[in-house]
């Protein structure tokens, strides 16, 4: 498993979208083992709709499972669950908008070459981009709403 380097931020570090143990596409934002633990829970998760979370030494790996294909993430501990559930549900819809029922019988790796790119960015994107967390933009905007009501309030 990866250490967590005290100077990087908390975020998503590997990323994998497969049906049963058969790893379709795969990225991994830093090196480390993980091979054997996603084996591991490759073989664990059912192929049934569902989502759930594991922990690992000081990771998480948060999975949904929809339609027979399984999405994956590593994630450090500090990160939470919320971010790494979008993430997911993100990288859901981009696959099957792009390769539709084909990961039903893809061969292992078969999407890797042009999938481990978009893995990629959106792992980037949930991990360093405000954006990315509708939540916190909400209280964000709750909190500038609230600032100028006090500020109106003081004027009067």
């Amino acid at each position: 498993m990866s250490t967590p380097n005290k100077n990087e931020p908390p975020g998503i570090i590997y990323a994998v979208v497969a049906r049963g143990s058969t790893i379709l596409a795969e990225y991994k934002a830093r090196q480390g083992n993980y091979a054997k633990v996603i084996k591991r829970l490759l073989n664990k998760i059912e192929g049934a709709e569902s989502k759930l979370s594991y922990i690992f030494e000081n990771h998480y790996f948060h999975y949904e499972v929809s339609d027979g294909i399984t999405f994956l993430c590593m994630a450090d501990k500090d990160f939470g669950r919320r971010i790494p559930f979008a993430f997911l549900d993100d990288i859901k819809k981009r696959f099957f908008s792009t390769y539709g029922s084909k990961g039903k019988t893809a061969m292992g790796y078969a999407m890797n070459a042009d999938f481990s790119r978009v893995l990629e960015h959106q792992m980037s994107y949930f991990s360093n981009d405000s954006n990315s967390d509708r939540i916190r933009k909400v209280h964000e905007k709750i909190d500038e709403v609230k600032n100028i009501m006090v500020s109106n309030i003081d004027r009067i």
